[in-house]
């Protein structure tokens, strides 16, 4: 929903339509505004018809800057999640959604903030760089429970996941390590 305010605020300015939307302006940081700019132009430069890879490269790049917004302010609503979340919640004729349902809004926020993170952890652990990798075809092989791997060095299996980047480097993600930085990130992206 933070997404699709944000596309929908800049094609209303990009068009001349942005008195449609009031006194009302996006807050937020450079490089949010920056991620969805370069998403909307993508968008409207393929007319639609994105290539997959570049179009989830500029969605998780938006993404990203939505869980790690650098710099941001300290007021109350400061950020355009904040923002789709009161906007979300205010109803007509000064009425509010009930707790409830903010509270069911904010617990599916904090898991998709959760996945956000671990695929910026995938990106950074395997050293993928945006244009020049397959979005989803260059994840290192799985292990699933009900198969058998055969190791070359036939090494017992340590708890961790290895695999080989493109510059053949192994690289070791101790699922116990990442597991526990999950559990500390809080629904505003930040970590305790």
């Amino acid at each position: 929903m933070t997404i699709c305010m944000m596309l929908r605020f800049f094609h209303a300015v990009m068009t001349g339509h942005a008195s449609r939307f009031g006194l009302f302006k996006l807050r937020g940081v450079p490089a949010q505004f920056g991620a969805a700019l370069a998403l909307y132009r993508l968008l409207a430069q393929c007319k639609g018809d994105v290539p997959e890879d570049d179009l989830d490269w500029a969605l998780h790049n938006m993404l990203e800057t939505l869980l790690r917004p650098e710099g941001l302010g300290n007021r109350t609503i400061d950020c355009p999640t904040d923002q789709m979340l009161f906007l979300w919640a205010y109803l007509s004729g000064e009425r509010y959604r009930i707790a409830a349902h903010l509270q069911s809004i904010c617990a599916g926020l904090k898991c998709g903030f959760r996945c956000i993170d671990i695929h910026v952890a995938r990106v950074e652990a395997l050293q993928l760089q945006h244009k020049l990798t397959s979005f989803y075809t260059d994840l290192p092989v799985e292990r699933t429970g009900g198969e058998e791997v055969e190791d070359e060095d036939e090494e017992e299996d340590s708890g961790c996941l290895e695999t080989e980047v493109a510059s053949g480097v192994p690289v070791n993600a101790d699922i116990a390590s990442i597991l526990n930085k999950l559990n500390r990130i809080s629904a505003d992206g930040e970590f305790h």
